[in-house]
């Protein structure tokens, strides 16, 4: 089925968004994933986790290995 031209401009701004946040993302440390400022609000990781265009939901899968390995705040 071929999507409509408005659904199809869609799905590229969406894919186009991922993939900046994702970039953005890419070279975080994991101190830098739970950041949060003064008076703390949420930090990096919270905001990801719930994005709704993230694909994370509640799954850690979707953070670096390197961010959630062995580290007692994905527990």
């Amino acid at each position: 089925m071929e999507l409509s031209p408005r659904v199809d401009l869609a799905l590229k701004h969406l894919e186009s968004a991922r993939t900046y946040m994702r970039g953005l993302l890419a070279d975080l440390t994991p101190d830098e994933w739970f950041w949060t400022p003064q008076p703390p609000i949420s930090h990096i990781a919270w905001q990801v986790g719930r994005s709704p265009g993230s694909g994370c939901g509640t799954d850690v899968g979707c953070f670096p290995q390197t961010v959630h390995e062995g580290d007692h705040r994905f527990q």
